[in-house]
């Protein structure tokens, strides 16, 4: 079976999270965070940088490891296949994005999870554990002491892990 490698990103920017709006298949029309497929030979790290600049424009800064998925098996598609993401938290040079080949959407924070049904469901699952669980934001209120939480979702159910599991990820080649 294939298997797929993927980075995504958190971007809070001007009171709120940017989304792209998914054009094409798998998620057609939902808003998914800003991210992508590990191309060959490419670490999560460096893909999480080169996605965010094709899909905002937007240079990476700073990122934060917050969340790991890992789906058994993705059956919608045809063939089927794997796939593991990491999400991260990114700080950005400046907030100016532009779209790339989808719209891109910014939901503000306080009405987050009033979208919920419209984002990929590990998508609304991370967002959960980073802004419910982890009330301050590191990037809003410019609180960087504490370290990320990892969490590994296997079909969906939770499965926590201390933050030390961070070092066990292949984040960077």
């Amino acid at each position: 079976m294939l298997h797929i490698d993927v980075a995504i990103g958190i971007l809070e920017i001007n009171g709120g999270v940017l989304f792209v709006r998914r054009a094409k298949h798998p998620y057609q029309g939902f808003l998914l965070l800003p991210g992508g497929k590990c191309e060959k030979g490419e670490s999560f790290d460096e893909a999480i940088d080169r996605e965010i600049l094709e899909e905002t424009g937007l240079t990476v800064i700073e990122k934060t490891p917050v969340g790991y998925v890992e789906d058994t098996t993705i059956t919608f598609h045809v063939p089927p296949y794997s796939h593991t993401a990491v999400y991260y938290r990114l700080k950005v040079s400046h907030a100016d994005y532009r779209a790339g080949d989808e719209d891109l959407v910014l939901v503000p924070f306080d009405e987050l999870f009033h979208h919920e049904r419209e984002m990929a469901p590990t998508n609304a699952l991370i967002l959960k554990d980073v802004y419910q669980n982890n009330a301050q934001s590191a990037y809003r209120t410019e609180v960087h002491e504490k370290e990320a939480d990892i969490y590994v979702f296997i079909s969906c159910q939770r499965i926590s892990f201390p933050s030390d599991v961070c070092n066990e990820i292949p984040l960077s080649a």
